[in-house]
């Protein structure tokens, strides 16, 4: 099996070699070039210099011997002597650079022509030497045959250089035109494996690029036809195997979905809450039988309700969830000539335009909501019913205590402390009970003002400051004047501050801190109390604002609706309250209250004054 790398250098390697071919062939040229020029300048430009310094070594001669036919003897002598160095060494020279036979021969004859003008002025030099009268006759035929031979070997010199650059022309003519025909062979090369690894590499992966995308369109019954034994063709094997797998991957699929489905759609149809599904248009497109039952009812043969509208413009605007779960927060509506109560329940589905909108789903509460209303009615009446004899109980207990009638002995006086700290405590519980039925049924009305936090804080503080010097703990307040004026009824919102407080001191050692606290969130104001107690465990923390609910770990008195009491009010507010805690580090309890009340939005502003303990 030829590997697909293997191909490729194949397909590459008659364009290596051509570049190979041309850089060798430029390599030997350039190496002809050099040698030729080496020879050039050993040969003849060096021989033209030596004959040149030569000629001009015998002129200089001549005016030598001039100077001595003129008188100037010593001076004459003088220039002989130099340039007679001078023409042997250029003869030399000459000899040297003479490398074939018409160079040598015309060497020797300017040799011998050299040495018979030498001779000639050597005789000048003696002065004993007799000169005979040819003597300038000779010596100027020798300086002239001197000069002619000097001038063939120039001339043979120039002719060898001027042959060697039209060798030079011709060489460089023949590499451009066979760099050009190379450029072309390889363009010519380069388009041809361009295709072909365009046939080979592009185009299957144009097809693999558009069954990708047909793929993506869940097209899945496509397949690459691409059959190779190289990479791509095992690519091509492993693509079709994996749309295999996909395909009955999706069969599967496609039936789990179907199945879950028809399981939702039994499970939405047979819920005992109706259930209604808006279209991003706000058009209702899915019911369910509980859902029909209050669309067939004669109130609404008109279309829904203008709350359940309300609800289902709030949520697709803001696509936040609202969820209440205070039965305080139904909505009545009237069904089939009945009063009756819905807790709603609404969220936005995302998805895209066709698949998103609004579900609503209302439970059916009326029966909760009489049964709670019964319930806080029997609690009034039987707390109230309760609350007179022991009232009465109560002071009659008092009078035993304070010996009104008699004197008691020791053990009778403390059989009366008890019974009266047992009254005492039943008393407060019922208190408690009462309130919290007249704040859950609203019988009164939040004395609405507006105040400023600090001074929440520091009547909460002056009336829990005792209790806390008793305590030998500290009560720091911690709150920037600059906070912003709120509304509500401080007189019941201190009542949370001091319930908080009367809880920390129960947790908190001797000598530590009570920290109390006010700060802006936006559009709220967060109050706190920290504690530096033992902590709540997190199973505990989400249970604390619930009816008579108790930590099992603290050994504190009081009855557990304290913080229920708590909670009311601040939910009374349009508020809430929480906790957070960490084991070993203490507690903050807080209540988070908004800038502006609007009393009307919640039912709970008509309440009465609680006594909260916890």
């Amino acid at each position: 099996m030829t590997k697909l790398r293997t191909k490729l250098h194949f397909a590459f390697l008659p364009l290596i070699i051509l570049m190979a071919a041309v850089g060798i062939y430029a390599i030997l040229l350039t190496y002809y070039l050099v040698s030729t020029v080496e020879q050039l300048e050993y040969e003849d430009i060096r021989s033209t210099n030596a004959v040149s310094e030569l000629i001009t070594a015998v002129n200089r001669t001549n005016a030598g011997v001039n100077l001595i036919f003129n008188g100037y003897r010593d001076e004459g002598a003088a220039v002989i002597e130099r340039n007679r160095d001078i023409i042997e060494q250029q003869l030399d020279k000459q000899q040297a650079s003479a490398t074939d036979n018409e160079a040598k021969a015309l060497t020797e004859e300017l040799a011998e022509a050299v040495r018979t003008h030498v001779n000639l002025v050597e005789m000048i030099l003696d002065p004993d030497e007799s000169i005979p009268d040819s003597y300038t006759l000779r010596r100027e035929e020798s300086a002239q045959q001197i000069s002619e031979l000097g001038g063939a070997i120039i001339e043979r010199n120039n002719a060898s250089i001027a042959n060697t650059f039209n060798a030079f022309e011709i060489r460089t003519e023949t590499f451009i035109w066979i760099t050009i025909i190379a450029i072309f062979a390889a363009l010519l090369l380069a388009l041809l494996l361009s295709y072909r690894i365009s046939d080979r590499l592009v185009h299957p992966i144009e097809e693999f690029t558009e069954k990708a995308e047909l793929i993506g369109q869940g097209d899945f019954e496509t397949r690459v036809s691409y059959h190779s034994n190289d990479e791509i063709g095992r690519l091509a094997q492993s693509f079709n195997h994996m749309l295999d797998r996909l395909r009955a991957y999706r069969r599967l699929l496609n039936a789990e979905i179907t199945q879950t489905r028809m399981t939702l759609e039994t499970i939405v149809k047979n819920l005992p809450v109706a259930f209604f599904f808006y279209d991003q248009d706000a058009q209702l497109i899915i019911t369910n039988d509980a859902a029909d039952h209050l669309q067939n009812a004669p109130e609404w043969k008109n279309g829904m309700p203008e709350e359940v509208n309300a609800l289902q413009r709030q949520v697709q605007e803001s696509h936040k969830l609202y969820a209440p779960d205070q039965l305080d927060d139904a909505l009545i509506l009237h069904v089939h000539n009945e009063e009756r109560f819905f807790l709603p329940t609404v969220f936005f589905v995302e998805g895209d335009r066709s698949k998103s909108g609004v579900v609503m789903m209302l439970q059916d509460v009326t029966k909760l909501r009489l049964t709670s209303d019964l319930k806080n009615d029997l609690v009034a009446i039987v707390s109230h019913e309760l609350k007179t004899p022991l009232t009465s109980a109560r002071l009659s207990l008092y009078m035993l205590s304070e010996e009104q009638f008699g004197d008691l002995n020791d053990v009778q006086r403390e059989l009366v402390a008890t019974a009266k700290d047992d009254l005492d405590r039943q008393l407060k519980t019922i208190q408690s009970l009462l309130s919290l039925s007249k704040i859950e049924s609203g019988s009164s009305r939040l004395e609405r003002q507006t105040f400023h936090p600090c001074d929440l804080l520091e009547n909460s503080a002056r009336e829990t400051r005792q209790a806390v010097e008793e305590a030998h703990l500290e009560l720091q307040i911690e709150a920037a004047e600059t906070l912003p004026d709120i509304e509500g009824d401080p007189f019941r919102l201190q009542l949370v501050l001091t319930n908080f407080i009367s809880n920390a001191i129960k947790v908190s050692p001797e000598g530590t801190s009570i920290v109390l606290r006010a700060a802006q969130q936006d559009e709220e104001v967060r109050f706190s109390v920290i504690d530096h107690g033992p902590g709540i465990a997190p199973e505990y923390r989400s249970r604390v604002f619930n009816k008579f609910f108790r930590i099992p770990e603290q050994q504190t008195k009081g009855a557990g609706l304290g913080l229920s009491i708590a909670r009311e009010i601040a939910l009374a507010h349009n508020g809430e309250v929480g906790c957070e805690s960490e084991i070993g580090k203490g507690s903050e309890f807080f209540m988070i209250l908004p800038l502006r009340w609007d009393a009307h939005s919640d039912a709970r502003a008509q309440m009465s004054t609680p006594a909260p303990q916890k």
